[in-house]
């Protein structure tokens, strides 16, 4: 991810927003216990090969690195499905491979968010590719089972508070059309990229109430240069974050430090899962952050955090 990537993190204020002026929403009106709150941590991408020896055995073939992943991060954020929606078939394969507290988190694809407006109203020639992607997206979304998380759903960025319409209507086929076999609708996060968005508070924060009101979450973008995107509305008991670091700079950890202290408080303001993907051009920097937040959150009572196994040792040749 490059969205708000810069190559000097010096002078930054990385500190996270007081999240006092969002109205709370109901559920985070009373205290809870944490009672069976989960938090997920994961990459963006499995099949990496600068996992092998560090994050993965040695010898891991292609083949398996989705079941090696899944020994050591409790989600992935699936991005491939921004491109390409997966068959059915290669997500049931998916799924056989992790522990059944995994969670994966799909992307939906470009051919629905970044479609011509009128195209989500069923006008102009993009229209009948949007239903068949909502079509393939029903069927991918429903062959996940309960090893579905949040479904994220980029925004492109010159949608704006203008295109208001745009997002209503994509937002109403959300929760009538992407449904469960049962009919339940299942759970999304939008994220914004425009910055109009969060520039005029009672805009953003009438669009977080709408959200609120219709079930679907809202994606905290932590990156460098687009501060504004680090907002802190929770429209729903689920968070969804992408998190941007610059190579484990210092910053990186005590970021995390400070997502590890809100965390907790939303956490006992009745949070229900928090979904957390780190993203880093080295992959392995990404593995080492989410090692680093897994232990500041395993302190954490009555939360669940995926408990990595250990990495078999590299057998080094005697020749």
């Amino acid at each position: 991810m490059e969205f708000g990537r810069v190559a000097d993190v010096s002078g930054i204020d990385f500190s996270l927003a007081d999240d006092a002026f969002f109205p709370r929403a109901r559920f985070l009106s009373r205290p809870s216990a944490r009672r069976d709150a989960r938090v997920y941590l994961g990459c963006a991408v499995w099949a990496d090969p600068s996992f092998l020896s560090t994050v993965y055995p040695a010898h891991t073939p292609r083949s398996k690195m989705l079941e090696a992943y899944g020994a050591q991060f409790g989600a992935v954020e699936v991005n491939s499905s921004f491109y390409h929606v997966p068959p059915a078939h290669t997500i049931s394969r998916w799924c056989e491979v992790v522990p059944a507290a995994f969670r994966f988190c799909p992307k939906l694809p470009r051919a629905i968010t970044h479609a011509a407006p009128g195209a989500l109203q069923g006008a102009g020639r993009d229209a009948a590719t949007v239903r068949a992607e909502f079509s393939s997206m029903r069927e991918a979304l429903n062959a996940f089972g309960d090893k579905l998380g949040v479904t994220f759903v980029q925004l492109p960025p010159s949608l704006g508070p203008q295109d208001k319409r745009v997002v209503a209507q994509l937002v109403a086929r959300l929760t009538t059309q992407l449904v469960s076999e049962q009919g339940d609708p299942h759970r999304f996060a939008l994220e914004l990229r425009h910055p109009d968005w969060f520039h005029d508070r009672a805009l953003f924060g009438r669009l977080s109430e709408f959200l609120h009101e219709q079930g679907i979450g809202l994606v905290i973008t932590d990156t460098a240069g687009r501060r504004d995107a680090v907002h802190m509305a929770v429209p729903v008991p689920h968070v969804f974050i992408r998190f941007l670091g610059n190579g484990l700079h210092a910053s990186d950890f005590s970021r995390l430090d400070a997502w590890a202290d809100r965390l907790a408080q939303w956490l006992d303001a009745g949070v229900r899962d928090v979904s957390m993907f780190i993203h880093q051009p080295n992959k392995t920097h990404a593995a080492t952050l989410i090692q680093h937040m897994t232990k500041r959150l395993r302190g954490l009572s009555k939360v669940w955090v995926f408990e990595p196994q250990p990495i078999e040792p590299v057998q080094r040749s005697l020749f």
